[in-house]
C-alpha cells in the first residue's frame, strides 16, 4: 500500500455491507464484487449536528483479504453504510 488516497467519495458511495451481531464489518459489496473484511484497523464515532439533536456517524477502516484498504461510514441508527475512501 502507498502514501496516499487513491480515490475519495466526499458525498460517500452507497455500500451493502453485511455485518456480525456486534455491527463490524464481515463482508461488503464493491462495484458489484463481495468483499471479506479480513481487518478493522480503526473504529470511531462522530457526533453530527450535536446543537440541533444531532445523530452518530461511526467510521471503520477496513482491510478486505483482497488488500483493498477501505474507510466506511456508518449513519446510526439507520445503518446506511457509504464508502469514503479507497486508498492506495
Amino acid at each position: 500500500m502507498g502514501g496516499g488516497v487513491s480515490h475519495v467519495w466526499p458525498d460517500g458511495l452507497p455500500l451493502d455491507v453485511v455485518c456480525d451481531a456486534e455491527g463490524t464489518p464481515q463482508r461488503l459489496r464493491l462495484r458489484g464484487n463481495w468483499h471479506i473484511v479480513a481487518e478493522v484497523a480503526t473504529r470511531w464515532r462522530v457526533r453530527k449536528g450535536w446543537w440541533r439533536h444531532g445523530r452518530w456517524r461511526e467510521y471503520v477502516t477496513v482491510a478486505t483479504a483482497g488488500h483493498l484498504l477501505l474507510t466506511l461510514a456508518r449513519e446510526l441508527p439507520d445503518g446506511s453504510w457509504e464508502l469514503l475512501y479507497l486508498h492506495d
